[in-house]
């Protein structure tokens, strides 16, 4: 009968131990596949360094590192593409808010869309924020992508219409929202 229960208790040990490497396996598979999906929709996932402890250093749940190798990930970047625009800029009205608190600000960023050939309505104010942003409603993000460029705003930093709470658009088909951060032409 011993014997019976040595056999029964290795198995369930050898079972045990079969789903710990099948979910560390399969955990490893879904990070894997998230980080290749969030390339596949245009955004970027920065893991970050991939750091190991030299041997004898203590982690921060008190256990001690036998690892001796030390490795960086490196860091990659997406761009936008989108499809030719058929509007003429002329066609597409554009909104500058000045959320910088710089002063003429978003009259110099309105000057560089009305030179790029949009059609700009009087610049606003808004509350301030470090980064800028452009808005778009959702069939013209190929003319705010082209008047992203026109004032170096990344490409990133488009969004959608509805995320808008900076200013009302009134009858703008993209706004842009100056930031602290963006240098203007």
């Amino acid at each position: 009968m011993g014997g019976l229960m040595d056999r029964i208790e290795r198995h369930d040990v050898l079972n045990a131990l079969g789903l710990a490497v099948a979910l560390v396996v399969m955990g490893f598979i879904m990070l894997w596949g998230l980080r290749g999906l969030g390339g596949a929709i245009g955004g970027v996932i920065d893991t970050g360094p991939d750091e190991t402890l030299v041997e004898g250093e203590t982690t921060t749940d008190g256990t001690t590192s036998t690892s001796t190798t030390s490795t960086t990930q490196p860091t990659s970047t997406t761009t936008t593409t989108l499809p030719p625009s058929t509007r003429p800029p002329a066609e597409v009205t554009v909104l500058v808010s000045n959320a910088a608190r710089i002063g003429g600000i978003a009259g110099r960023a309105s000057g560089a869309i009305e030179s790029a050939g949009f059609n700009v309505l009087t610049p606003t104010n808004s509350d301030s924020q470090d980064a800028s942003e452009v808005y778009h409603l959702p069939e013209y993000a190929t003319e705010a992508l082209d008047v992203a460029r026109a004032v170096n705003i990344d490409a990133a930093n488009l969004r959608p219409m509805d995320q808008l709470t900076a200013v009302q658009p009134g009858t703008a088909h993209v706004v842009v929202v100056v930031g602290r951060e963006n240098a203007v032409p």
